[in-house]
């Protein structure tokens, strides 16, 4: 499995293109907002001779789901979201244009991931893990066989999301990431949707708020 990143936005978001051997792909936060950075997402796509066949977000703050509506009329495929996370997503809608983001353009994601969800394309498959705190309907994607995990703004190297926006509580996130994430093996890869690669085991030991 082939992890490419690219990175969009004025928050220096990270979007994934996570693919296999069949060239099918899932689409992880597609934070691209300006035609520049369209572009950008088309020539990879093209040069690396992928197709998007799934897109999921993460959690429903503006800069991970900036281009759903061109992934629609592109590519064919609606982006899928955690089905709670409803009254956020269209709470940030409104505040596109105040936040800097003025070529946004407004879709309407299936809410249908759950808890129980596997996200499949090509030969591949993630598991979704449910981890609140950052934000309600705020999810992680992890592929056991690759060991990777996918983990929106849940958890950074050396840091966490912040939780001080509507939704957020931190005595929640944290219970989130020793539930969840810190029960993974410690080789697992961490690929967060802002910064460096980080592994589970390096964030049980350094991470500062732990």
């Amino acid at each position: 499995m082939k992890i490419d990143t690219l990175t969009f936005n004025i928050f220096q978001e990270n979007t994934y293109i996570v693919y296999d051997e069949t060239g099918q792909a899932l689409l992880i936060d597609p934070g691209f907002n300006t035609e520049e950075e369209r572009t950008v997402l088309d020539e990879h796509v093209e040069k690396n001779n992928i197709k998007i066949a799934r897109c999921v977000i993460t959690h429903p703050h503006p800069d991970h789901f900036l281009g759903g509506k061109y992934i629609i009329d592109k590519y064919g495929v609606t982006p899928e979201i955690y089905y709670t996370a409803g009254r956020l997503f269209h709470i940030f809608e409104v505040y596109m244009a105040p936040m800097g983001f003025m070529h946004y353009q407004s879709f309407v994601p299936q809410y249908t991931i759950t808890e129980d969800s596997v996200i499949s394309f090509g030969n591949s498959s993630m598991t979704v893990l449910y981890t609140p705190g950052h934000a309600d309907g705020s999810v992680c994607f992890y592929c056991e066989k690759e060991k990777a995990l996918f983990s929106g703004d849940v958890l950074f190297r050396n840091g966490i999301g912040r939780t001080d926006m509507p939704t957020g509580d931190f005595d929640t996130l944290i219970k989130s990431i020793r539930d969840k994430i810190f029960v993974l093996p410690d080789d697992v890869k961490v690929y967060s949707g802002h910064g460096d690669v980080t592994e589970v085991g390096y964030e049980k030991r350094s991470n500062p708020y732990f």
